[in-house]
């Protein structure tokens, strides 16, 4: 929540709007660790569908920023780690990975 205030200060008083989203993505990231936490300890408490579903909708993002022939390393970074952060709770909870979960439990 702080970060977020911190970004809307940034955007409002420097009118930059790049150094806001990285704040935010600063934020998001923070908010993913206990999600991969949880996915890591007990893959059953996410299905791992619409993780693939938001992966694959970063990386379509993050080839129509490849594809404009302005784009900026920057406008990179938001696409590139989110859909490193979605992926990684569709891996973490796939079902090849439940399997070997409930036979290490037993």
């Amino acid at each position: 929540m702080l970060l977020g205030i911190i970004a809307a200060i940034t955007w409002y008083v420097f009118r930059e709007v790049t150094w806001a989203n990285m704040i935010v993505l600063v934020a998001l990231s923070v908010a993913f660790v206990p999600t991969w936490d949880g996915a890591y300890r007990d893959p059953f408490k996410e299905t791992p569908r619409s993780w693939v579903m938001w992966t694959m909708a970063y990386l379509i993002t993050t080839v129509n920023v490849l594809l404009n022939p302005t784009w900026r390393v920057v406008s990179l970074v938001n696409s590139i780690v989110s859909m490193f952060a979605h992926g990684l709770v569709a891996v973490l909870s796939t079902k090849k990975r439940k399997c070997k979960f409930v036979r290490g439990r037993s």
